[in-house]
């Protein structure tokens, strides 16, 4: 049973997110040792001095953006917690230090040109006519009809009651 219990902890968590984990806790421990300081336990004035550094790096490094920064947080804190340790990314030093790069470095999203009903008709056009096709193009026209965003559509759920 425990040979079991280990198989099904080995499958929690893709490889690939295993390899990000380990790479993201690799670049803070290197980071680290240049500065002379340990990365074991987890400070979270220290995350937040790295954060700080990868998005206004001191050398010839590009900084990063914010969803970079972010991704690394998220692979930090889930390394760590590989290895039994615990790192809150809703820390108030870690927090505030994440905002504050976003408030300077985030760049605006950029607003997107809504689709015209000539190229919806050429997107229907390029759908098949199986289940899929189908499908997609009940998608399309909902979204377009409705006027829906992304997030708005991605939360579009078929009820008990056969309701959109």
């Amino acid at each position: 049973m425990v040979d079991t219990a280990r198989q099904y902890l080995d499958h929690a968590i893709a490889e690939n997110t295993r390899t990000a984990y380990t790479r993201n806790l690799e670049a803070f421990a290197r980071w680290c040792r240049m500065k002379g300081a340990n990365p074991l336990p987890p400070s979270p004035e220290l995350v937040g001095l790295y954060i700080t550094d990868l998005a206004a790096p001191s050398g010839k490094a590009r900084p990063l953006s914010v969803a970079w920064i972010d991704r690394r947080l998220a692979g930090l804190s889930g390394g760590y917690a590989q290895r039994d340790f615990r790192l809150d990314r809703r820390d108030q030093h870690i927090s505030s230090v994440l905002v504050g790069i976003c408030c300077r470095h985030a760049r605006p999203l950029e607003q997107m040109e809504a689709i015209r009903p000539d190229e919806l008709l050429a997107m229907l056009a390029t759908l098949s006519h199986d289940l899929r096709g189908l499908r997609d193009r009940a998608m399309l026209l909902v979204s377009f009809a409705g006027v829906l965003r992304r997030s708005e559509i991605v939360g579009l759920d078929h009820g008990q009651d056969d309701t959109i």
